[in-house]
């Protein structure tokens, strides 16, 4: 018995070394994944969150760049300033606007203080400046202010010589339009020599020759708007003083001015310029204290006059042969003299009538060296004046010392800066 239990005891081991080996297999199958598998599983369900940070992080970085750019703008300047110097040549053959009969006499008679002029015509040379300031500091919105200055300077004739000063503000509107307004100033001009006495002075007392000065004073108020693309507009008040000098004081006068233009755009380089004036203009005619312009025993030169201007200007997209544009305009005014004094009081206004004709073409040539350009131009002007006369209406006496023709040419140049 025991030797067979020694038997099985050697038997049984070969069976449970079988057994043992068989159950190895199935206990690896269902053991977890080897440690190198691991970070696969671990890392695969980061990944996501990974680049959503860093997609977070790009975006916070473009939108700083954003930031940083935006903060890189410059700002809207507060004043800007601009100007242009311009300097004007001109040949004038009629400065003081005389007649056939009083050329014939300046050149031929003896002067006896009728002429303060060396000669009826002169070369004259007129610098002008122009300074714009534009600010919104004052009103939140673009002001502009401009100034100019310019003077006229006679060659022969320093008499002429005079100077002219302008202020503008213009604010822009509600849109497409602006207001503008503008202070004018001239001091003493000398326009030519008349007869007349002074004030308070005895009309037994002979006539004397005198210098026809005034100082002109007059402030504008205009609407200009865009009506269109094609049309412009502008509307204009204004008021002036004029002040003569003592001995024609009479002649003084406060003048209303009401009008405007128009211009179309009728084609690309095209432009028809339509204008109207029309002045209301109230002389003293008085020069002692206690008088009026109707018991006066001077001239009573009050008038009103309606002024018509048509013009064509044309611009040019490119050079055409040396002009870059021009401008061609015709005006006509009619003086109506209103005193109600019969002729032989007043007989140098009462019935008068003065035509005035006007043509004038400009050219502007640009830019010629650097940013100085050149313009080029020609008027004529012609007056003709007609007045109630002892032997009815006849212009024979009024028109030798009031009709004229005038002939001006020019050439100038200007610099902005």
């Amino acid at each position: 018995m025991t030797h067979l239990l020694k038997r099985s005891r050697w038997w049984a081991l070969p069976l449970f070394l079988f057994l043992l080996g068989a159950s190895a297999p199935a206990e690896a199958a269902d053991a977890p994944l080897p440690a190198r598998a691991a970070p696969i599983l671990l890392a695969s369900p980061a990944a996501p969150e990974a680049n959503g940070e860093s997609a977070k992080k790009k975006s916070t970085k473009k939108k700083s760049s954003k930031k940083k750019k935006k903060k890189k703008k410059k700002a809207k300047p507060k004043l800007k300033m601009s100007g242009t110097f311009a300097l004007r040549f001109i040949y004038d053959d009629n400065i003081i606007h005389y007649s056939d009969e009083d050329l014939d006499e300046f050149t031929h008679a003896v002067n006896f203080g009728k002429y303060s002029v060396e000669t009826a015509h002169d070369w004259i040379v007129r610098p002008r400046i122009d300074i714009s300031v534009e600010t919104p500091a004052i009103t939140g919105r673009d002001l502009e202010i401009s100034l100019r200055a310019s003077s006229w300077r006679y060659a022969n004739n320093g008499v002429k010589n005079n100077e002219s000063y302008q202020i503008r503000f213009k604010h822009p509107g509600f849109g497409g339009d602006n207001f503008q307004l503008t202070w004018y100033y001239a001091p003493l001009s000398y326009i030519r020599n008349f007869r007349d006495r002074a004030a308070y002075v005895s009309h037994a007392a002979p006539l004397e020759y005198h210098d026809f000065s005034y100082t002109s004073n007059s402030l504008t108020l205009g609407y200009w708007r865009k009506i269109s693309s094609s049309w412009r507009g502008k509307l204009e008040v204004k008021r002036s003083w004029r002040y003569f000098s003592r001995e024609f004081m009479e002649n003084d006068n406060w003048a209303w001015r009401y009008g405007g233009y128009v211009q179309w755009r009728f084609s690309k380089p095209l432009r028809l310029h339509l204008e109207y004036y029309y002045d209301d203009v109230l002389a003293r005619g008085a020069d002692e204290v206690g008088e009026t312009r109707f018991d006066s025993n001077e001239s009573d030169p009050t008038y009103v006059r309606d002024a018509y201007e048509v013009a064509l200007r044309f611009y040019a997209s490119r050079y055409l042969l040396v002009i870059r544009s021009m401008n061609l305009s015709w005006q006509y005014q009619v003086y109506y003299f209103t005193t109600e004094k019969p002729y032989y009081e007043d007989p140098l206004h009462t019935g008068r009538e003065d035509l005035v004709r006007r043509i004038e073409i400009t050219g502007d040539l640009g830019e010629i060296f650097g940013s100085i350009g050149l313009e080029a131009g020609y008027r004529f002007t012609k007056r003709t004046s007609s007045a109630a006369w002892e032997g009815g209406t006849d212009d024979s006496g009024i028109g030798e010392e009031k009709d004229y023709d005038e002939n001006r040419t020019w050439v100038g140049f200007d610099y902005p800066f």
